[in-house]
């Protein structure tokens, strides 16, 4: 037979309480309206785009007023990436969210970069999937000023094969982040680590020349 004691009912009540109203605020997703979301990720994620770490960030930008952590969990990295098939040059963007707004991102970012001349140059035509973060194609071809920069196509629905050349540099990719790794910790500077070695290795299909040395006597950069 259990004592019933008044005093000690509420007290574990209340502590039930604290506990459900704590759980139910983890599970609540991310505490922020869509508009502070997008201010906070245009500080983010041209940061991110530089190779800086969430710790970096952070530090040196306490207006954002969130903590390490709570920055790691509202980021879902990804990584968008290029090949050049002539080239066979392999090219990879950390994406602190996978979302249409930040491929868009990393399309002008590389615009600025390169300068509208040399984007179109290199990126005319782009073959990609289907994936949701291509879903807004126009805002991808018109670059900064207007200026229709590349055309945008899709492979058939379950037909990768379609880009076999990206899916083969994949595979090598995939030898140092194997499928399931998390991006968590992945810096720019790491995925730019890791593809100056893919970059660096020779190809049979180049004529034993590696995709850095056919894309410097082709297009006179890398």
């Amino acid at each position: 037979m259990s004592k019933y004691i008044p005093g000690n009912q509420k007290h574990l009540t209340l502590e039930d309480r604290k506990y459900k109203e704590c759980l139910s605020q983890s599970r609540a997703g991310i505490n922020m309206t869509r508009h502070e979301l997008h201010q906070e990720d245009m500080v983010i994620t041209p940061l991110i785009f530089q190779g800086q770490s969430p710790y970096q960030i952070m530090t040196n930008h306490p207006e954002l007023d969130i903590s390490v952590r709570t920055l790691y969990s509202y980021l879902d990295k990804g990584i968008l990436t290029f090949f050049l098939t002539r080239e066979k040059l392999f090219l990879a963007f950390i994406m602190n969210r996978c979302t249409k707004g930040t491929v868009k991102l990393v399309f002008n970012k590389l615009e600025r970069q390169l300068g509208i001349y040399d984007f179109l140059t290199l990126f005319n035509t782009i073959l990609t999937d289907r994936g949701s973060e291509f879903g807004d194609p126009e805002s991808l071809e018109n670059g900064i000023n207007g200026i229709m920069r590349s055309s945008i196509y899709y492979c058939d629905p379950m037909r990768s094969s379609q880009k076999g050349g990206i899916e083969q540099t994949h595979t090598m990719l995939r030898m140092i982040l194997p499928k399931k790794t998390s991006f968590e910790y992945l810096t720019q500077w790491d995925l730019r680590t890791i593809v100056d070695h893919i970059n660096s290795t020779p190809r049979e299909s180049l004529g034993g020349r590696t995709p850095y040395d056919v894309a410097l006597a082709v297009l006179g950069f890398i």
